[in-house]
Protein backbone atom coordinates (compact mmCIF):
# COMPACT_ATOMS: atom_id res chain seq x y z
CA UNK A 1 0.00 0.00 0.00
CA UNK A 2 1.20 3.50 -0.75
CA UNK A 3 2.11 5.69 2.16
CA UNK A 4 1.00 9.28 2.51
CA UNK A 5 4.50 10.42 1.63
CA UNK A 6 4.49 8.44 -1.61
CA UNK A 7 1.13 9.91 -2.52
CA UNK A 8 2.07 13.50 -1.82
CA UNK A 9 5.42 13.24 -3.60
CA UNK A 10 3.86 11.73 -6.70
CA UNK A 11 1.14 14.35 -6.77
CA UNK A 12 3.78 17.08 -6.54
CA UNK A 13 5.79 15.54 -9.35
CA UNK A 14 2.81 15.06 -11.61
CA UNK A 15 1.21 18.47 -11.27
CA UNK A 16 3.03 21.38 -12.89
CA UNK A 17 2.65 24.88 -11.53
CA UNK A 18 -0.88 26.06 -12.24
CA UNK A 19 -1.40 28.89 -14.68
CA UNK A 20 -3.27 31.24 -12.38
CA UNK A 21 -4.42 33.36 -15.32
CA UNK A 22 -6.54 30.50 -16.64
CA UNK A 23 -8.20 29.76 -13.30
CA UNK A 24 -8.94 33.48 -12.95
CA UNK A 25 -10.53 33.62 -16.39
CA UNK A 26 -12.69 30.58 -15.72
CA UNK A 27 -13.84 32.17 -12.48
CA UNK A 28 -14.72 35.43 -14.24
CA UNK A 29 -16.70 33.57 -16.92
CA UNK A 30 -18.58 31.62 -14.24
CA UNK A 31 -19.54 34.82 -12.42
CA UNK A 32 -20.73 36.42 -15.67
CA UNK A 33 -22.82 33.35 -16.55
CA UNK A 34 -24.41 33.29 -13.10
CA UNK A 35 -25.19 37.02 -13.28
CA UNK A 36 -26.74 36.65 -16.73
CA UNK A 37 -28.82 33.65 -15.70
CA UNK A 38 -30.14 35.42 -12.61
CA UNK A 39 -31.32 38.31 -14.75
CA UNK A 40 -31.76 41.68 -13.13
CA UNK A 41 -30.12 45.03 -13.71
CA UNK A 42 -26.51 43.85 -13.54
CA UNK A 43 -27.08 41.34 -16.35
CA UNK A 44 -27.76 44.24 -18.71
CA UNK A 45 -24.06 45.10 -18.32
CA UNK A 46 -22.57 41.59 -18.26
CA UNK A 47 -24.57 40.14 -21.16
CA UNK A 48 -22.35 40.30 -24.29
CA UNK A 49 -20.70 43.65 -23.47
CA UNK A 50 -17.88 43.24 -26.02
CA UNK A 51 -19.96 42.17 -28.99
CA UNK A 52 -21.54 38.92 -30.15
CA UNK A 53 -19.59 36.73 -27.78
CA UNK A 54 -20.90 35.22 -24.54
CA UNK A 55 -19.20 34.01 -21.38
CA UNK A 56 -20.31 30.48 -22.32
CA UNK A 57 -18.45 30.79 -25.63
CA UNK A 58 -15.22 31.75 -23.89
CA UNK A 59 -15.75 29.17 -21.13
CA UNK A 60 -16.13 26.28 -23.59
CA UNK A 61 -13.11 27.30 -25.66
CA UNK A 62 -11.00 27.71 -22.53
CA UNK A 63 -12.17 24.30 -21.31
CA UNK A 64 -10.99 22.72 -24.56
CA UNK A 65 -7.65 24.46 -24.12
CA UNK A 66 -7.26 23.17 -20.57
CA UNK A 67 -8.29 19.67 -21.63
CA UNK A 68 -5.32 19.60 -24.02
CA UNK A 69 -3.08 21.21 -21.41
CA UNK A 70 -3.77 18.44 -18.89
CA UNK A 71 -3.89 15.53 -21.33
CA UNK A 72 -1.11 12.95 -21.61
CA UNK A 73 1.57 14.56 -23.78
CA UNK A 74 4.55 12.17 -23.76
CA UNK A 75 4.06 9.49 -26.44
CA UNK A 76 0.42 8.80 -25.53
CA UNK A 77 -1.36 5.70 -26.73
CA UNK A 78 -4.94 5.87 -27.91
CA UNK A 79 -5.90 3.54 -25.05
CA UNK A 80 -4.38 5.87 -22.44
CA UNK A 81 -6.11 8.91 -23.93
CA UNK A 82 -9.45 7.05 -23.98
CA UNK A 83 -9.01 5.98 -20.35
CA UNK A 84 -8.32 9.56 -19.34
CA UNK A 85 -11.28 10.83 -21.38
CA UNK A 86 -13.65 8.26 -19.89
CA UNK A 87 -12.58 9.21 -16.36
CA UNK A 88 -13.27 12.88 -17.04
CA UNK A 89 -16.53 12.24 -18.88
CA UNK A 90 -17.75 9.94 -16.09
CA UNK A 91 -17.15 12.63 -13.49
CA UNK A 92 -19.03 15.24 -15.52
CA UNK A 93 -21.80 12.73 -16.18
CA UNK A 94 -22.27 12.14 -12.43
CA UNK A 95 -22.65 15.87 -11.88
CA UNK A 96 -25.06 16.13 -14.80
CA UNK A 97 -27.38 13.39 -13.51
CA UNK A 98 -27.10 14.48 -9.88
CA UNK A 99 -27.91 18.08 -10.78
CA UNK A 100 -30.87 17.04 -12.93
CA UNK A 101 -32.36 14.93 -10.12
CA UNK A 102 -31.88 17.75 -7.60
CA UNK A 103 -33.78 20.09 -9.91
CA UNK A 104 -36.64 17.61 -10.30
CA UNK A 105 -37.12 16.90 -6.58
CA UNK A 106 -38.73 20.26 -5.68
CA UNK A 107 -41.39 19.71 -8.35
CA UNK A 108 -42.64 16.71 -6.37
CA UNK A 109 -43.33 18.70 -3.19
CA UNK A 110 -44.01 22.27 -4.28
CA UNK A 111 -46.68 23.59 -6.61
CA UNK A 112 -44.56 26.69 -7.11
CA UNK A 113 -41.61 24.69 -8.43
CA UNK A 114 -43.93 22.45 -10.37
CA UNK A 115 -45.02 25.56 -12.22
CA UNK A 116 -41.54 27.03 -12.64
CA UNK A 117 -39.47 23.91 -13.27
CA UNK A 118 -41.92 21.11 -13.93
CA UNK A 119 -42.90 22.08 -17.45
CA UNK A 120 -39.23 22.62 -18.39
CA UNK A 121 -37.59 19.64 -16.73
CA UNK A 122 -40.21 16.89 -17.01
CA UNK A 123 -40.50 15.11 -20.33
CA UNK A 124 -43.78 13.37 -21.26
CA UNK A 125 -45.07 14.44 -17.85
CA UNK A 126 -43.09 11.72 -16.09
CA UNK A 127 -40.22 12.13 -13.63
CA UNK A 128 -38.73 8.74 -14.50
CA UNK A 129 -38.99 9.32 -18.24
CA UNK A 130 -37.30 12.68 -17.79
CA UNK A 131 -34.42 11.13 -15.86
CA UNK A 132 -34.09 8.37 -18.46
CA UNK A 133 -33.91 10.86 -21.34
CA UNK A 134 -31.49 13.04 -19.37
CA UNK A 135 -29.33 9.98 -18.70
CA UNK A 136 -29.22 9.39 -22.47
CA UNK A 137 -28.32 13.09 -22.95
CA UNK A 138 -31.47 13.56 -25.05
CA UNK A 139 -33.33 15.80 -22.60
CA UNK A 140 -31.43 19.07 -22.13
CA UNK A 141 -33.73 21.78 -20.73
CA UNK A 142 -32.48 25.31 -19.95
CA UNK A 143 -29.07 25.44 -18.23
CA UNK A 144 -28.60 21.67 -18.73
CA UNK A 145 -26.86 21.75 -22.11
CA UNK A 146 -23.23 22.64 -21.33
CA UNK A 147 -22.36 19.54 -19.27
CA UNK A 148 -23.67 17.12 -21.97
CA UNK A 149 -21.62 19.05 -24.53
CA UNK A 150 -18.55 18.58 -22.31
CA UNK A 151 -19.26 14.86 -21.99
CA UNK A 152 -19.51 14.32 -25.74
CA UNK A 153 -16.48 16.46 -26.56
CA UNK A 154 -14.40 14.79 -23.83
CA UNK A 155 -15.14 11.39 -25.38
CA UNK A 156 -14.28 12.65 -28.87
CA UNK A 157 -11.07 14.39 -27.75
CA UNK A 158 -8.83 11.25 -27.84
CA UNK A 159 -9.42 11.06 -31.61
CA UNK A 160 -8.56 14.74 -31.96
CA UNK A 161 -5.41 14.47 -29.86
CA UNK A 162 -4.13 11.33 -31.57
CA UNK A 163 -4.60 12.99 -34.97
CA UNK A 164 -2.68 16.03 -33.76
CA UNK A 165 0.11 13.90 -32.28
CA UNK A 166 0.50 12.23 -35.68
CA UNK A 167 0.65 15.55 -37.50
CA UNK A 168 -2.82 15.51 -39.04
CA UNK A 169 -3.62 19.10 -38.09
CA UNK A 170 -5.29 19.71 -41.46
CA UNK A 171 -7.63 16.75 -40.87
CA UNK A 172 -8.74 18.03 -37.44
CA UNK A 173 -9.33 21.56 -38.72
CA UNK A 174 -11.12 20.44 -41.88
CA UNK A 175 -13.34 17.96 -40.02
CA UNK A 176 -14.32 20.51 -37.38
CA UNK A 177 -15.15 23.20 -39.94
CA UNK A 178 -17.11 20.69 -42.04
CA UNK A 179 -19.18 19.63 -39.03
CA UNK A 180 -19.71 23.30 -38.17
CA UNK A 181 -21.04 23.96 -41.69
CA UNK A 182 -23.40 20.98 -41.38
CA UNK A 183 -24.53 22.40 -38.05
CA UNK A 184 -25.76 25.54 -39.79
CA UNK A 185 -28.51 23.43 -41.37
CA UNK A 186 -28.87 20.42 -39.09
CA UNK A 187 -29.12 19.80 -35.34
CA UNK A 188 -28.29 16.18 -34.39
CA UNK A 189 -30.10 16.31 -31.05
CA UNK A 190 -33.34 17.52 -32.60
CA UNK A 191 -33.09 14.65 -35.08
CA UNK A 192 -32.61 12.12 -32.25
CA UNK A 193 -35.56 13.55 -30.35
CA UNK A 194 -37.69 13.35 -33.49
CA UNK A 195 -36.90 9.71 -34.23
CA UNK A 196 -37.50 8.71 -30.59
CA UNK A 197 -40.85 10.55 -30.73
CA UNK A 198 -40.24 12.01 -27.29
CA UNK A 199 -41.05 15.37 -25.78
CA UNK A 200 -37.46 15.83 -24.60
CA UNK A 201 -36.10 19.36 -24.77
CA UNK A 202 -33.34 19.95 -27.30
CA UNK A 203 -30.21 21.74 -26.14
CA UNK A 204 -29.93 25.48 -26.52
CA UNK A 205 -26.56 24.93 -28.24
CA UNK A 206 -26.32 22.90 -31.44
CA UNK A 207 -23.51 20.39 -30.82
CA UNK A 208 -22.39 20.48 -34.46
CA UNK A 209 -22.10 24.26 -34.37
CA UNK A 210 -20.53 24.65 -30.95
CA UNK A 211 -17.97 21.85 -31.21
CA UNK A 212 -15.77 24.23 -33.20
CA UNK A 213 -15.11 26.18 -30.00
CA UNK A 214 -13.88 23.12 -28.11
CA UNK A 215 -11.75 21.98 -31.06
CA UNK A 216 -10.21 25.45 -31.41
CA UNK A 217 -9.36 25.46 -27.73
CA UNK A 218 -7.93 21.95 -27.75
CA UNK A 219 -5.83 22.74 -30.85
CA UNK A 220 -4.31 25.88 -29.31
CA UNK A 221 -3.71 23.96 -26.07
CA UNK A 222 -1.98 21.15 -27.98
CA UNK A 223 0.27 23.60 -29.83
CA UNK A 224 1.18 25.20 -26.52
CA UNK A 225 1.58 22.10 -24.37
CA UNK A 226 3.08 19.58 -26.79
CA UNK A 227 4.77 21.59 -29.51
CA UNK A 228 5.79 24.35 -27.09
CA UNK A 229 4.45 27.04 -29.34
CA UNK A 230 3.65 30.05 -27.20
CA UNK A 231 3.26 32.77 -29.83
CA UNK A 232 0.09 32.75 -31.92
CA UNK A 233 -0.96 35.15 -34.67
CA UNK A 234 2.54 36.65 -34.64
CA UNK A 235 2.15 38.94 -37.65
CA UNK A 236 0.86 42.43 -36.67
CA UNK A 237 -1.66 42.31 -39.53
CA UNK A 238 -3.66 39.69 -37.61
CA UNK A 239 -4.01 42.07 -34.69
CA UNK A 240 -5.02 45.03 -36.86
CA UNK A 241 -7.71 43.03 -38.66
CA UNK A 242 -8.93 41.58 -35.36
CA UNK A 243 -9.24 45.00 -33.72
CA UNK A 244 -11.08 46.36 -36.76
CA UNK A 245 -13.45 43.38 -36.77
CA UNK A 246 -14.05 43.43 -33.02
CA UNK A 247 -14.75 47.17 -33.14
CA UNK A 248 -17.27 46.75 -35.95
CA UNK A 249 -19.05 43.94 -34.09
CA UNK A 250 -19.06 45.98 -30.86
CA UNK A 251 -20.65 48.95 -32.61
CA UNK A 252 -23.21 46.69 -34.28
CA UNK A 253 -24.11 44.92 -31.06
CA UNK A 254 -24.73 48.22 -29.28
CA UNK A 255 -26.70 49.67 -32.23
CA UNK A 256 -24.22 52.31 -33.34
CA UNK A 257 -24.25 50.44 -36.66
CA UNK A 258 -27.53 49.04 -37.93
CA UNK A 259 -27.02 46.07 -40.27
CA UNK A 260 -29.63 44.93 -42.83
CA UNK A 261 -32.33 42.70 -41.38
CA UNK A 262 -31.17 39.83 -43.59
CA UNK A 263 -27.73 39.92 -41.92
CA UNK A 264 -29.04 39.52 -38.37
CA UNK A 265 -29.65 35.83 -39.03
CA UNK A 266 -25.88 35.27 -39.17
CA UNK A 267 -25.42 36.52 -35.59
CA UNK A 268 -27.67 33.75 -34.21
CA UNK A 269 -26.21 32.03 -31.16
CA UNK A 270 -27.71 28.54 -30.85
CA UNK A 271 -26.19 27.29 -34.12
CA UNK A 272 -23.13 29.53 -33.71
CA UNK A 273 -23.54 31.17 -37.10
CA UNK A 274 -20.94 32.76 -39.35
CA UNK A 275 -20.72 36.34 -38.08
CA UNK A 276 -20.73 35.22 -34.47
CA UNK A 277 -17.92 32.81 -35.36
CA UNK A 278 -15.90 35.60 -36.99
CA UNK A 279 -16.51 37.87 -33.98
CA UNK A 280 -15.22 35.12 -31.68
CA UNK A 281 -12.06 34.57 -33.74
CA UNK A 282 -11.31 38.29 -33.73
CA UNK A 283 -11.59 38.30 -29.93
CA UNK A 284 -9.32 35.24 -29.70
CA UNK A 285 -6.59 36.97 -31.72
CA UNK A 286 -6.73 40.02 -29.45
CA UNK A 287 -6.79 37.82 -26.35
CA UNK A 288 -3.66 35.92 -27.48
CA UNK A 289 -1.79 39.22 -27.78
CA UNK A 290 -2.93 40.46 -24.39
CA UNK A 291 -2.54 37.26 -22.32
CA UNK A 292 1.12 36.74 -23.22
CA UNK A 293 1.92 40.03 -21.46
CA UNK A 294 0.43 38.75 -18.18
CA UNK A 295 2.66 36.54 -15.95
CA UNK A 296 1.35 33.01 -15.41
CA UNK A 297 1.52 33.44 -11.63
CA UNK A 298 -0.74 36.49 -11.67
CA UNK A 299 -4.40 36.01 -10.85
CA UNK A 300 -7.30 37.41 -8.86
CA UNK A 301 -7.62 35.22 -5.73
CA UNK A 302 -11.41 34.85 -5.51
CA UNK A 303 -11.99 34.33 -9.23
CA UNK A 304 -8.99 31.99 -9.27
CA UNK A 305 -10.55 29.92 -6.51
CA UNK A 306 -13.86 29.65 -8.37
CA UNK A 307 -12.06 28.71 -11.57
CA UNK A 308 -10.08 25.97 -9.88
CA UNK A 309 -13.33 24.25 -8.87
CA UNK A 310 -15.22 25.19 -12.03
CA UNK A 311 -17.25 21.96 -12.34
CA UNK A 312 -18.56 22.20 -8.80
CA UNK A 313 -19.18 25.95 -9.03
CA UNK A 314 -20.89 25.69 -12.43
CA UNK A 315 -23.23 22.94 -11.19
CA UNK A 316 -24.05 24.94 -8.07
CA UNK A 317 -24.82 28.07 -10.07
CA UNK A 318 -27.34 26.15 -12.21
CA UNK A 319 -28.97 24.73 -9.09
CA UNK A 320 -29.18 28.01 -7.21
CA UNK A 321 -30.38 30.02 -10.22
CA UNK A 322 -33.23 27.55 -10.83
CA UNK A 323 -34.21 27.28 -7.17
CA UNK A 324 -34.30 31.06 -6.80
CA UNK A 325 -36.24 31.57 -10.04
CA UNK A 326 -39.60 32.19 -8.29
CA UNK A 327 -38.21 35.23 -6.46
CA UNK A 328 -35.33 36.51 -8.62
CA UNK A 329 -37.53 38.36 -11.08
CA UNK A 330 -39.50 40.02 -8.27
CA UNK A 331 -36.59 41.67 -6.42
CA UNK A 332 -35.94 44.59 -8.77
CA UNK A 333 -39.53 45.61 -9.56
CA UNK A 334 -40.65 45.26 -5.93
CA UNK A 335 -37.66 46.57 -3.93
CA UNK A 336 -35.72 48.73 -6.36
CA UNK A 337 -32.32 48.86 -8.02
CA UNK A 338 -30.18 48.74 -4.87
CA UNK A 339 -31.91 45.63 -3.54
CA UNK A 340 -31.59 44.00 -6.95
CA UNK A 341 -27.84 44.65 -7.07
CA UNK A 342 -27.28 43.45 -3.49
CA UNK A 343 -29.33 40.32 -4.17
CA UNK A 344 -27.30 39.49 -7.28
CA UNK A 345 -23.99 40.07 -5.48
CA UNK A 346 -25.03 37.85 -2.56
CA UNK A 347 -26.07 35.00 -4.84
CA UNK A 348 -22.85 35.30 -6.83
CA UNK A 349 -20.82 35.42 -3.60
CA UNK A 350 -22.47 32.18 -2.47
CA UNK A 351 -20.70 30.43 -5.36
CA UNK A 352 -17.70 30.28 -3.02
CA UNK A 353 -19.48 27.61 -0.95
CA UNK A 354 -19.19 24.62 -3.34
CA UNK A 355 -15.53 25.45 -3.90
CA UNK A 356 -14.88 25.46 -0.14
CA UNK A 357 -16.74 22.18 0.31
CA UNK A 358 -14.79 20.45 -2.46
CA UNK A 359 -11.53 21.93 -1.19
CA UNK A 360 -12.27 20.44 2.24
CA UNK A 361 -13.11 17.10 0.61
CA UNK A 362 -9.79 17.08 -1.28
CA UNK A 363 -7.90 18.00 1.88
CA UNK A 364 -9.55 15.15 3.77
CA UNK A 365 -8.57 12.69 1.04
CA UNK A 366 -4.96 13.80 1.09
CA UNK A 367 -4.64 13.83 4.87
CA UNK A 368 -6.29 10.46 5.39
CA UNK A 369 -5.01 8.68 2.30
CA UNK A 370 -8.68 8.19 1.44
CA UNK A 371 -8.11 7.43 -2.20
CA UNK A 372 -9.75 4.27 -3.57
CA UNK A 373 -7.40 1.40 -4.53
CA UNK A 374 -7.62 2.10 -8.28
CA UNK A 375 -6.59 5.72 -7.66
CA UNK A 376 -3.62 4.68 -5.52
CA UNK A 377 -2.44 2.27 -8.22
CA UNK A 378 -2.85 4.94 -10.90
CA UNK A 379 -0.86 7.44 -8.84
CA UNK A 380 1.92 4.90 -8.32
CA UNK A 381 2.11 4.05 -12.04
CA UNK A 382 2.13 7.71 -13.03
CA UNK A 383 4.82 8.50 -10.47
CA UNK A 384 7.05 5.73 -11.84
CA UNK A 385 6.50 6.95 -15.40
CA UNK A 386 7.28 10.54 -14.43
CA UNK A 387 10.48 9.53 -12.65
CA UNK A 388 11.50 7.51 -15.73
CA UNK A 389 11.07 10.49 -18.06
CA UNK A 390 12.88 12.81 -15.63
CA UNK A 391 15.79 10.38 -15.33
CA UNK A 392 15.96 9.92 -19.10
CA UNK A 393 15.96 13.66 -19.73
CA UNK A 394 18.74 14.23 -17.17
CA UNK A 395 20.89 11.49 -18.73
CA UNK A 396 20.70 13.29 -22.05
Amino acid sequence: MLSKNHLSVSDTVLKPARDLRLDTLRGIFLVIMATNHLGGTLSEITNEPLGYITAATAFIMLSGYMYALTAISKAPTFKSLVAQACTRAAKIYRYHIGLFILLLLPTLFSSVYKGYLGYLYTSDGSIFTSIAYAALLLHQPPFMHILPLYIVMSLVSPLILMALHRGYDWLVITASLTIWVIGQFYDPLKWLIAITDSSAAAAQFNLFGWQVLWVTGIYIGFLHHVRKRTIFFAHPAYLYFAIAGATAFFLTKHHFIVPPVSVEFYFENSDFRLLRFINTISQVVIFCYVIKKVPTNLGLPWFRFLGRYSLQVFSYHVLIVCLLAPISWRIGPRYGLTADLVYTLLVVASMTVPGLIYFAYESYQRENNAYPPWRRRAVAIKALGTRFFMTASKSR
